[in-house]
Parts: C-alpha cells; structure tokens; sequence
C-alpha cells in the first residue's frame, strides 16, 4: 500500500516562497520542490509546469547516451577528442569542423540552439530520424567558440548519438538497448 503524501502549504515559507520567486528567471520555468520522507514540505508550481504535467524523459537520456557514448571510448572505438566532421560531412560542409565529441557531451559545442523548455519539447520540430534531426545542427549560427561557453541545450546529445549509429551501422535505439538496457 502505497503512502499517501502530506503537503504542507506554501503559506507557512513565506521567505523561501520569496527567494524562489526571484531567483525564477535563474531556475527556469519548472516546479520547485523540497521533499523530507513522506511529506512535501514546500511546493511551488511555474508558469509552463504544473506537479502533475507529464514531460518526455528527454534530461534522463542524456545521461543515457553519454554513458553509451563512454563505452565506445573505452572500447577504443571513438575518442572525445575526435571531430565531429570526421562522422557527420555536414558540420564540414558549413564550417564547423572543429566541434569535438567531447564539446557534444559537455555542453560546449557553442551551436545556437533553443534553450530546453516545456515549449521547445512539446513544440519542437519532429524528424523522421536521428539523421535528419542532426543535419540540421550544423546549419545553426555559432553562439560561441566550441569549448569556452557552456549551453544548455539538445543539440551535442543528439550530434553524440548520431555518431554512435554511424560508428555502429545501427539505430541508436537498437545500440543503446544493446549495450545499456539488456545487460
């Protein structure tokens, strides 16, 4: 049987309530929430989620695909030092040659890409697969140099996982489910 949770108003934090409100823009448009055992000790709800909006998963795979990622450096398969061009001719084709494996998975491949929101998930153009969505990353304005800024975005995570199907011949699904999931 499954413990029901206590929640106990934002009334009684009327400080905490404040600083998080003004530290919105910072914390992005997300819920906020402290947990201790069995009872939310304080709640705070934004603009574009609600505690109860389903969202895709989309954060956890990345932590997914660089662990996927990891492996095939350990394997000797790829290095984080290689360059993108060298797996995807587009990035060549439009200058950008100098992006590494390494800038994908850490955030710093400087591709000028929207920032990750409930909007930008639910809203975001849809591909027909892995490749057609990172053909067009390198058609996107560099915000800044590869390695100096750090962006928060889809954009390297999705570079990474195209590179492991093209060192693999297989869909990424099929190689992650592979090496990750059935083991």
């Amino acid at each position: 049987m499954q413990n029901k949770v206590k929640e106990i108003g934002v009334q009684q934090f009327a400080e905490l309530d404040a600083k998080v409100l003004k530290a919105q823009k910072t914390l992005g448009n997300n819920v906020v929430a402290f947990l201790w055992t069995d009872t939310v000790v304080y709640k705070r709800a934004a603009d574009e989620i609600e505690a109860k909006t389903v969202v895709p998963v989309g954060d956890l795979s990345k932590c997914l695909t660089t662990a996927l990622v990891m492996q095939f450096v350990d394997e000797g398969k790829i290095s984080l030092d290689d360059k993108v061009a060298k797996y995807i001719p587009e990035f060549d084709k439009y200058g950008k040659n100098y992006i590494t494996t390494r800038h994908c998975l850490s955030g710093y491949d400087g591709i000028d890409a929207e920032p990750v929101s409930l909007k930008s998930i639910t809203g975001r153009k849809h591909y027909q697969s892995l490749e057609e969505a990172v053909n067009d990353w390198p058609k996107k304005e560099i915000k800044s140099n590869p390695g100096t800024e750090f962006r928060y975005s889809n954009a390297g995570f999705d570079i990474a996982a195209r590179i492991i199907e093209i060192v693999c011949k297989k869909k990424f699904e099929t190689i992650i489910k592979q090496k990750l999931f059935n083991p």
